[in-house]
């Protein structure tokens, strides 16, 4: 039973995927519209089918390769060729891949060039016992061109019978069961000849007749929000639906647009009414705080006023100030002279205008 390469499984498996590509890139290029044989299109298929015939090339030299280990492997399991034990050991690294297949044929090359791989040498067949007697009669079996031809001989002697022994002809006595095909096979070592397998004629696969598809206009709103309208094939708009795109015959992309436009127009108008409110706020704000300076302005004001006044009132009642105001009049000439009393210096104080009424109210009483 051949062992299981696994390098080899692999390679065939891969080689099945590389073939299968290369058969759908090329029946999708036979596929194309004439308009689409230099499109884009057109030209990634021809680098895809491309670089899988390059794979398959390399598959191919690879397995080969494989092939002729596992035949080395064959016919070392099968006792055609003796080796020696620690060869087993080749046999395990290259299945597991621990060493390159290369070094294991070039490894059984060299051992069977130097005969330490060879192939078994045949046990001699024991001598028959010499006798002097007379064989009344012997068949003789020889092989041509791998078919078995009988010779009978009557009466033979010793020395005729020892002759065909040293020949390595096949005896028997006349009368007893004759050899098989394989038998007579084995005892002259035969090995049939291979037949060159007969070459399978190559026939070319039927052209399939190019028809169009029929193309129909869609509006094709994308992933992206981008819509546009496209000219397209039903297999063109199944594989774009697959794909989330939403298609339709109707205008969706100006329902889109005006949907855009309202939501634009409404986000517009809310931003100029929350615009305004901050502007009122901000103008609410501000008018509060000038009131609120005025009121304190106001405060002051009046507490200023009430500080003078307890003042000026405080000045007037002393008594050290009585008759401070009061003037020695003399006329002369008709004129009067108006002589002021001394009195004792004292610092002048500033007196707001809006209390002059005030003074002269006090002074005239």
């Amino acid at each position: 039973m051949a062992r299981p390469n696994p390098k080899y499984e692999r390679l065939i498996a891969e080689q099945k995927i590389q073939q299968t590509i290369a058969d759908t890139r090329h029946f999708a290029l036979s596929q194309l519209r004439p308009a689409d044989v230099i499109s884009n299109l057109a030209t990634g298929l021809r680098n895809e089918l491309e670089s899988a015939n390059n794979i398959l090339m390399d598959l191919r030299q690879q397995i080969a390769i494989a092939l002729r280990v596992n035949e080395i492997i064959d016919v070392l399991d099968s006792g055609k060729y003796d080796a020696p034990d620690f060869f087993q050991n080749n046999i395990v690294w290259v299945l597991s891949e621990a060493i390159t297949e290369s070094a294991f044929i070039d490894s059984f090359n060299s051992l069977l060039a130097q005969g330490v791989i060879a192939e078994p040498i045949p046990e001699p067949e024991p001598e028959p016992p010499k006798t002097v007697q007379h064989f009344l009669c012997s068949d003789i079996y020889r092989l041509e061109n791998g078919n078995v031809i009988k010779t009978t001989y009557d009466n033979p002697t010793i020395p005729q019978l020892q002759g065909y022994i040293r020949e390595g002809l096949l005896i028997r006595d006349c009368g007893t069961p004759a050899p098989t095909l394989e038998e007579v096979r084995s005892h002259y070592n035969y090995i049939e000849p291979t037949l060159p397998e007969p070459e399978v004629p190559f026939v070319p696969e039927p052209e399939v007749p190019f028809v169009p598809e029929p193309l129909t206009w869609y509006y094709v709103k994308k992933s992206s929000g981008i819509c546009e309208r496209y000219n397209i094939t039903e297999s063109t708009k199944q594989k774009w639906q697959n794909q989330g795109y939403v298609i339709s015959l109707t205008d969706i992309c100006a329902e889109e647009q005006a949907k855009k436009e309202h939501e634009a127009e409404a986000e517009r108008q809310r931003l100029i009414v929350e615009q305004a409110r901050i502007e009122e706020e901000q103008r609410l704000a501000e008018q509060q705080r000038l009131e609120e300076e005025q009121r304190l302005a106001e405060q002051q004001r009046l507490e200023e006023e009430q500080r003078l006044e307890e003042e000026v009132i405080a000045d007037v009642t002393d008594p050290s100030t009585q008759g401070a105001f009061d003037d020695y009049v003399h006329i002369e000439n008709g004129e009067r002279d108006v002589t002021p009393t001394p009195t004792e210096e004292r610092p002048v104080k500033w007196i707001p205008e809006p209390f002059f009424s005030f003074i002269n109210e006090v002074f005239s009483k």
